[in-house]
């Protein structure tokens, strides 16, 4: 196990790092964590937190990792959105956005440029074995509700599938046959769906993918 600060570019480089001395090849990359805040925080390279997390992080890991994804025969990444990304808007911010601040507003649009980035990515791999798909796995059960009131986390979990049953969506894309050549698509669930015109802009999502190289090293 390799722990690290996914809110933090140093921490995910060493951790990359890691991984690429002393791995032979990487099968299935699940890009799983994300945050949902609700109060405006940075990161310490000086990201708004939600993106920095939620879009900048699989985005710099993926990149990083590619040379170990590209030595397995057949290897898929997948990228855990949500289906707020549908009212998500491609604001591109530089630090913390101006006026009142809406976590679960950036929340969505995080989504959104995850899932415009993923088949960006699929598109750049489109001539490699390794499969890139975005995926909604449902409501579950996690700590993403943690900086709300104790009672609403709470109440939501009594209704809502615990992580064991929200990993199936991911543990399908990653490991069944019948997706083993579907890439740059989105899935709810495991039902493949058509998303949203936006996230299907190649305009918007050529600026995002620039946006998010600026975020990282020149390198990347």
């Amino acid at each position: 196990m390799v722990p690290v600060d996914l809110s933090s570019q140093a921490a995910i480089r060493s951790a990359a790092k890691i991984l690429l001395d002393d791995l032979p090849r990487i099968d299935v990359l699940i890009n799983n964590a994300g945050v949902l805040k609700r109060s405006p925080e940075l990161s310490t390279d000086g990201i708004e937190f939600t993106y920095a997390v939620n879009v900048i992080a699989p985005f710099l890991l993926s990149n990083l990792l590619l040379p170990l994804l590209k030595a397995s025969p057949s290897a898929r990444i997948v990228n855990l959105s949500s289906e707020l990304y549908k009212s998500g808007k491609v604001e591109l911010l530089d630090g913390l956005p101006e006026g009142k601040y809406s976590g679960n507003q950036l929340y969505s649009n995080s989504k959104l440029l995850l899932v415009m980035n993923s088949n960006t990515l699929a598109a750049q791999l489109s001539d490699t074995t390794i499969t890139v798909n975005s995926l909604h796995p449902g409501v579950i059960g996690t700590d993403v509700f943690r900086e709300y009131p104790a009672w609403i986390g709470k109440a939501l979990n009594l209704f809502i599938p615990k992580p064991a049953a929200g990993a199936k969506p991911s543990i399908y894309l990653a490991t069944s046959l019948n997706v083993e050549n579907r890439s740059g698509r989105y899935f709810n669930k495991t039902k493949e769906t058509a998303v949203v015109d936006l996230a299907k802009s190649e305009t918007a999502a050529k600026e995002v993918w620039t946006y998010c190289q600026g975020l990282v090293s020149p390198s990347e």
